[in-house]
């Protein structure tokens, strides 16, 4: 057998080497330089992307207060108290003596209900009940203060969990509660100043992203991130809240007393806009279900508070004055063959225009809106703030119904003088007598006065343009007239002790699928006469009885008036009543 040939073994390493482990060998190297060179910061940052955790900062919800910075709605921390079943068994309790001996030990689910029921004000049996399973997080208690959070905390049981949370609270409870609305368990405002304000109250969330060893210790890293949160504003509002609950105590009980289907009252400032109160009645605590303001949202034939609008027109258009003769018989017929007749029967009289407003006469009423245009007197109602929404900044406002006169037919054109065939919301006609008492000038209604921005500071919603509706002798003679309603007119039962007042009461018929079904009642007015400052709107909605604004709203009117002007250290008027004569000579 021949020996191998040394040369040829060589040979053979040499091939396996060139072939075999040098191709391997470069392959490696490349791979190498590819995964550290080139993939490397890649693969790097996938590799800390893995143990990245980012954790959302909620902003804070902002507040909203009144006009003198009372909060009405607010959010606070709770939290919701939990329980580990299966690791509530190793909670253990030991009770020693004053040398710190143990004395006594406890443990388990039995042991911690013990403590923690007088603290969560449960049943100790039940508690302990909802202890024992094998979850791993069952809720025992919701929204818990930050004191008893901190009571349960400091016992440090073993199995004991809690969840930070916040929570929307409203001080106030029902009052103003139409206005405010409310959040909804997903933190989004519905109904009110909570939805209408949802982009200025909520904020920007904030995040902060932080790497993580394995043992879940945070690491410094090139990864970590802080978004601070931005918190929301805060809504300053014109409301004064004891005002409005003072209201709306009085509107809950003239509404209860006589079964109306709604009531409310509205009162602003007439020098700026600014809405004091707007009051609903029947307004629950608020929680989770809309309330929605009658005021803002309902809209209703004015009645005979809207023969006030047709006045207007004919002063505006120089047709009479206060003093005009006008023959006010007890039926009136029209060129077109309609007839119109007063509420009660009187026989045949000649009243001053004056008189007419006064004495609340349909037939005077339409003997003088028949000397204008319809165009005309279109446009002063336009000008009044009629027609149109008053963009407070509530939702699901009504425009109300002012259809233009090419549509009016042969009855609406005459019944629409003295209030019918068209529709307003409060807020619409308590504007229109603030437009009278401030010479003339419409200023729209403001119930959002500012923000508090988060750095503090504040920022005021700027008013808007003053626009002439009536020129000011016309307003001037609207007060005289409207003062006579008060004194020697339809309007006596309304008079507030020490106050002059001018005003206009309505009464109109409400008609569903072509019957009667009930009244709408209004009185509206401007306080005091002799220097306007307040406007104010009482309305009641499907009463029980088929009585007029004269009988049921008179108490309630005088006891609005008589809060509104001592909230507002209005003085007493030192003037007498400045009043036309309501017949003619």
């Amino acid at each position: 057998m021949a020996a191998s040939n040394p040369n040829n073994s060589d040979k053979v390493i040499k091939r396996i080497w060139y072939f075999f482990f040098l191709p391997l060998f470069l392959i490696s190297i490349v791979l190498l330089f590819q995964i550290q060179l080139v993939q490397g910061p890649h693969l790097a940052e996938i590799a800390a992307n893995s143990r990245l955790g980012t954790t959302n900062l909620p902003a804070q919800r902002g507040d909203i207060v009144d006009a003198k910075g009372t909060v009405l709605a607010t959010t606070i921390q709770t939290y919701d108290i939990a329980v580990n079943q299966r690791l509530i068994l190793e909670a253990i309790w030991h009770e020693t003596n004053e040398e710190g001996e143990i004395v006594q030990t406890k443990r388990g689910p039995g042991m911690v209900a013990e403590f923690l029921a007088p603290i969560l004000g449960m049943d100790e049996a039940e508690l302990g009940g909802k202890m024992v399973g094998n979850s791993t997080y069952v809720i025992l208690a919701k929204d818990v203060e930050v004191a008893t959070w901190r009571k349960i905390r400091n016992l440090r049981f073993r199995g004991i969990e809690w969840e930070a949370k916040t929570k929307r609270i409203y001080p106030a409870e029902e009052t103003a509660a139409s206005v405010i609305g409310f959040v909804t368990r997903e933190g989004t405002g519905n109904g009110g100043i909570e939805l209408s304000q949802e982009e200025n109250l909520k904020g920007t969330d904030g995040k902060v992203t932080n790497e993580y060893s394995r043992y879940g210790q945070v690491l410094p890293s090139q990864f970590a991130e802080l978004t601070e949160p931005i918190n929301g504003k805060s809504v300053h509002l014109t409301l004064d809240i004891d005002l409005q609950h003072r209201i709306e105590d009085l509107v809950n009980e003239t509404a209860k007393r006589n079964n109306a289907q709604a009531a409310s009252v509205v009162i602003t400032d007439l020098k700026t806009g600014n809405i004091l109160v707007l009051a609903d009645a029947y307004n629950q605590p608020i929680g989770t279900t809309p309330q929605a303001s009658k005021v803002v949202q309902y809209a209703a034939e004015p009645g005979s508070v809207g023969k006030v609008f047709t006045m207007a027109a004919a002063l505006e258009h120089n047709v009479i004055t206060a003093l005009t003769p006008v023959p006010a018989p007890d039926i009136f017929v029209a060129p077109n063959g309609e007839r119109f007749k007063d509420a009660e029967p009187h026989g045949y009289q000649v009243l001053t225009a004056a008189g007419v407003l006064a004495n609340s006469s349909n037939t005077g009423t339409v003997f003088i809106g028949s000397k204008i245009s319809d165009q005309q007197r279109y446009e002063v109602m336009q000008r009044l703030g009629l027609g149109k929404p008053t963009e407070v900044g509530l939702p699901g406002e009504s425009a109300g119904f002012l259809p233009p006169p090419d549509t009016w037919d042969g009855r609406q054109k005459y019944v629409n003088m003295f209030g019918q065939a068209y529709s307003v919301n409060q807020l619409q006609l308590v504007n229109a007598f603030a437009t009278i008492g401030n010479g003339g000038t419409y200023l729209p209604l403001r119930l959002v006065d500012g923000y508090t921005l988060p750095d503090g500071s504040y920022e005021q919603v700027p008013y808007e343009q003053a626009q002439k509706a009536l020129r000011p002798e016309v307003a001037a003679e609207l007060m005289k007239m409207m003062e006579t309603v008060s004194v020697s007119g339809s309007g006596q039962h309304f008079q507030v002790p020490g106050y002059r007042t001018a005003l206009k009461t309505g009464t109109a018929e409400i008609f569903e699928n072509g019957r009667y079904v009930g009244n709408s009642l209004n009185i509206t007015g401007v306080v005091p006469a002799q220097d306007p400052q307040l406007a104010i709107a009482v309305h009641m909605y499907r009463p029980a009885t088929n009585n007029y604004a004269t009988v049921l709203l008179a108490d309630l009117f005088k006891s609005v008036v008589t809060e509104a002007v001592r909230a507002r250290n209005i003085p007493a008027s030192d003037s007498q009543p400045q009043t036309y004569p309501v017949y003619a000579n």
